[in-house]
């Protein structure tokens, strides 16, 4: 069985252009009570650059999704039997 992934309707780096003026208004911990994992989650945040390709996009977009999802951008699907 081969896998296909799925399309998205807006692409990672103008859902975060479009995302980052509520991203900016995160409260983020502090770096003295930063774990690694979350310091390289801040790191990768910080460092995305909008012109170029971005190796390491996933929590800027992931913060994207979550103001997405905070303002209501994600939609319900609802299944119906076919009427034939």
């Amino acid at each position: 069985m081969s896998y296909k992934k799925a399309p998205t309707n807006q692409s990672k780096l103008s859902r975060i252009i479009q995302y980052a003026p509520d991203i900016k208004t995160f409260y983020f911990i502090d770096g003295k009570h930063r774990s690694s994992e979350y310091e390289k989650f801040v790191r990768e945040l910080t460092l995305i650059t909008i012109s170029g390709k971005n190796l390491h996009d996933d929590a800027p977009d992931a913060c994207a999704m979550l103001v997405d999802f905070i303002t209501g951008g994600i939609k319900t699907v609802t299944v119906a039997k076919r009427p034939f």
